[in-house]
């Protein structure tokens, strides 16, 4: 597969290379692998992002409520409650294409808010970044994605999805 752009390149410049669309520019920092009951395995992507406005109505609706609260102040990071499952895709473009991982339902855990300092070329500038774990089934197609494309920048689209991650 190609490579994806560094982690860094867009979300640091803070310009509106971070929303094309439905499409986010994302951090996927690594997999996390775990056995849930039933010896379910599965595959959680740790994704974050620094938020913008542009992202308003783009999130599921609990992470939206809980970042217009945070935003009024009062503390430096919160807990989002629990979040609807969502249909993930990630791309290594906003366009999309044949290489896109869809995968059809997720349950998005470990959701937090966070004020942080961000350095680089200039003022030092405290943004609200956003950080998750998508949990997803492990098949080989997610596998593979998730072993090659860990530490990379690349774009991901969130959809309401109805269902839970293991149907019985």
């Amino acid at each position: 597969m190609p490579t994806a752009a560094p982690a860094k390149e867009l979300q640091s410049k803070g310009d509106s290379t971070v929303v094309r669309g439905k499409w986010m520019a994302v951090n996927y920092v690594r997999p996390h692998y775990d056995i849930e009951k039933g010896d379910r395995r599965t595959l959680a992507f740790e994704i974050s992002f620094v938020l913008t406005d542009e992202h308003e109505g783009l999130l599921p609706r609990a992470i939206n409520d809980e970042w217009k609260h945070f935003e009024q102040g009062g503390c430096d990071s919160i807990r989002v409650g629990p979040v609807q499952p969502q249909k993930f895709t990630l791309a290594f473009t906003p366009e999309g294409d044949d290489r896109n991982l869809v995968i059809p339902i997720v349950m998005i855990q470990d959701a937090t808010l966070s004020t942080v300092v961000e350095k680089g070329s200039g003022d030092a500038v405290e943004v609200t970044r956003l950080k998750f774990r998508a949990v997803a089934e492990l098949t080989k197609d997610v596998a593979k994605f998730a072993d090659f494309q860990y530490g990379k920048q690349l774009w991901m689209m969130l959809e309401k999805a109805q269902g839970s991650l293991f149907e019985d």
